[in-house]
């Protein structure tokens, strides 16, 4: 069942790569942005390749797999929130759309961070080196899991939530300010709900990341104080880390052009 959620995760996350190097001028839902949503769907298309039990090949293959993990889910978690800083920049502080102000920043965090945190676990010898935990080699079980992984996790989940917050705050102020100004014709009231939907499903990627995580760190914090592991919440925890690409890669390509591009390149 995990395969098959990682091969669909690949396959969506392929298909948004293709879109974006085939046009990178496409008007995607959130309008151009795909700079900073390319290495977020590369995070996605990798993340899957790294829980196939590749580990289970031998000790050093189990070191590269937890490697991996690592590097990619903490790439992930940190692409997510400058995504969210971005969309925070454009739809509140009137960040022209297309601006690259923060880019090099968003790349010296996202990719160093995460090079960082796997130095320190291979210098250290805290990556596991066989499969037995999870299925797939990762940190070993204790303080180094929960300081290089899960405090992150929850640092940058809370940040996720509180511009997401901001985020629909402001543009719901934006609807009604348009609705105020434009007056209340069919014209303007078009407007302004196009206004309120993009604004939303700019939102959708803070939502899909808190989603995602849920089943895992629920699972995860269950463990902590139960040694017998719950069938229920290991499933969930297989699931949602499975389909992260999935999901993200429907909220990105989830728009008529990108489709319409994708159904030609089948035909």
């Amino acid at each position: 069942m995990a395969e098959v959620c990682q091969l669909q995760s690949r396959f969506l996350c392929c298909s948004v790569v293709d879109a974006e190097s085939g046009n990178p001028r496409t008007d995607f839902s959130f309008v151009r942005l795909s700079t900073i949503f390319s290495p977020r769907s590369c995070c996605c298309l990798m993340m899957p390749v790294f829980t196939l039990k590749i580990g289970n090949w031998g000790t050093q293959w189990c070191v590269g797999e937890a490697a991996g993990n690592q590097f990619f889910n903490v790439a992930s978690f940190l692409w997510v929130t400058c995504i969210a800083h971005q969309l925070y920049q454009v739809l509140c502080c009137d960040l022209p759309l297309l601006s690259n102000k923060y880019l090099p920043a968003y790349h010296m965090l996202c990719w160093g961070i995460p090079l960082i945190t796997v130095a320190l676990l291979l210098f250290f010898g805290h990556f596991e080196t066989e499969t037995e935990d999870v299925g797939w080699c990762w940190i070993e079980s204790g303080p180094w899991r929960f300081t290089l992984f899960y405090i992150p996790m929850f640092i940058l989940m809370i940040i996720n939530c509180v511009a997401y917050v901001t985020i629909i705050w402001t543009v719901y102020g934006k609807y009604k300010r348009a609705l105020d100004v434009q007056g209340r014709g069919p014209e303007s009231q078009n407007f302004a709900k196009q206004t309120l939907v993009w604004g939303l499903k700019a939102s959708l990627y803070p939502v899909v990341f808190l989603g995602v995580r849920t089943g895992s760190t629920i699972n995860r914090i269950y463990e902590i104080f139960n040694s017998n592991p719950n069938f229920g919440l290991k499933i969930t925890h297989v699931l949602c880390s499975g389909l992260q690409g999935f999901f993200y890669a429907l909220v990105y390509i989830y728009n008529e052009r990108v489709l319409a591009r994708l159904r030609r390149s089948c035909e």
